[in-house]
């Protein structure tokens, strides 16, 4: 301080590292009107993503998460049906194969191989089925009235595994398992 000069500089939130993905996204989606119940609208959309490569650098050290932390493959498939005020819609996604465990499997360097702990250390993600179903009600003038139904997890399907510490991740569903809500909705 007496020499009026910069000492120390103390800047802990300064990131120099970075991250990088590659990968590939694509979406398909159909709709038209259909013969189906006297008369309705159909649409079905799917949405995918293929990652390639997704390096974190942390100090300097590069770490590929594919395959440990993120799935190569993911997409969502939804499908719906509109009658009149009668709507219905199906969804339903997917995430490939993952490590069950990051400690089994793996190189040592004492031996100068993999060591197999297990047969197949992977894990297929769920398939989770969601929906929705809803009335409108004709109520005449500018107000309105519906009533709905709302379907997560239809199948009761666990919740995904966490790789690196084998307990469940919150990412795509809540660990309740199955849930309905019913609503009943007025705009006036």
């Amino acid at each position: 301080p007496d020499i009026n000069m910069i000492s120390y500089i103390f800047n802990p939130y300064m990131n120099q590292d970075y991250t990088l993905a590659k990968g590939t996204d694509f979406e398909i989606s159909y709709r038209r009107p259909v013969n189906w119940f006297g008369g309705s609208n159909f649409n079905v959309r799917f949405l995918g993503s293929h990652l390639d490569t997704q390096i974190l650098t942390t100090n300097g050290v590069e770490s590929e998460r594919v395959g440990i932390f993120w799935a190569p493959w993911t997409w969502n498939l939804s499908a719906g049906l509109t009658r009149g005020p009668l709507s219905i819609s199906l969804r339903t996604n997917y995430a490939g194969k993952l490590p069950v465990s990051s400690t089994r499997n793996t190189y040592d360097e004492a031996e100068g191989r993999v060591v197999w702990d297990v047969a197949d250390n992977t894990d297929e993600r769920p398939f989770y089925l969601d929906g929705n179903v809803s009335y409108r009600f004709d109520t005449g003038g500018s107000s309105r009235l519906s009533l709905g139904l709302n379907f997560q997890n239809l199948f009761d399907k666990a919740p995904e595994v966490n790789p690196n510490s084998d307990v469940s991740v919150f990412t795509a569903h809540d660990v309740r398992g199955r849930r309905y809500t019913l609503s009943l909705n007025y705009e006036y």
